[in-house]
């Protein structure tokens, strides 16, 4: 199945689909939530109550039907942002090239038709501190990431996947496991510790994992997140685009 679009047709992946202007929205739409729905059905009962007057355990009530309330509205305001408001960052595939733009201004490109580098990993995010994004997925999550580079031009991308999710790429001898905890285990003991990048050290950068060391510190200060969906099409569209056994190593 060809995945390329056809005809000089064009796929746009959204990158960063919950920015930080939208995570940061979302507690305060949830707060004003809970807020109205407090004051909408103690404005209700007040009404319907009529002379006899509102009872004690109205506020009660009210706080406990405000809070699912104010959640679900804040829950539905997300879906609805998510499609609405954009980080402005895009992974853009057409049958020529994988493009990265920001805000409509191109920033990277990769030439299908030129030989480029494939560096695929994946990590655990058990057992290290986790800060950013990472902090929102409960540990048996993983994150999967990839870097195409052509030159010295690079384009990153990354999703996280649950344990389940993560056995079919394992078995892709294109995707590399990487262990952020073990590089904890000595410099940092505390489970308390707060979220910090790991040092690489040369050493490491020289050994077998250095390639996707490298890559994923590369997505620390570049990355872009997809949806698990966006990433996989992504995928799919790097292996068929040329002769990847050429271009993988």
């Amino acid at each position: 199945m060809n995945h390329l679009p056809a005809g000089g047709g064009r796929t746009t992946l959204h990158a960063d689909p919950e920015h930080a202007a939208l995570r940061a929205l979302i507690p305060l739409l949830m707060l004003l939530g809970i807020g109205l729905f407090y004051y909408l059905i103690l404005g209700l009962w007040s009404l319907l109550a009529g002379s006899d007057g509102r009872p004690d355990y109205a506020v009660l009530i009210a706080c406990a039907g405000a809070l699912p309330l104010g959640i679900g509205l804040a829950a539905g305001s997300e879906r609805l942002l998510k499609r609405l408001w954009r980080s402005g960052k895009e992974i853009v595939l057409d049958e020529t090239a994988v493009t990265f733009s920001h805000n409509q201004s191109r920033q990277s490109e990769i030439y299908w038709q030129r030989p480029f580098q494939f560096t695929g990993w994946y990590f655990s995010l058990k057992g290290y501190p986790r800060g950013g994004r990472e902090r929102n997925f409960p540990d048996s999550y993983y994150c999967l990431a990839l870097q195409v580079q052509q030159a010295e031009v690079r384009i990153n991308c990354f999703c996280f996947v649950s344990g389940g999710q993560i056995a079919d790429w394992a078995a892709r001898t294109q995707f590399h496991e990487i262990r952020p905890a073990e590089l904890f285990e000595t410099g940092f003991t505390s489970r308390f510790t707060l979220p910090t990048r790991p040092q690489l050290s040369a050493k490491l950068l020289a050994s077998e994992d250095g390639r996707h060391w490298l890559a994923e510190r590369n997505r620390w200060q570049e990355g872009v997140e997809l949806t698990p969906d966006d990433f996989s099409l992504l995928w799919r569209v790097i292996k068929q685009s040329a002769d990847f056994a050429d271009y993988a190593d």
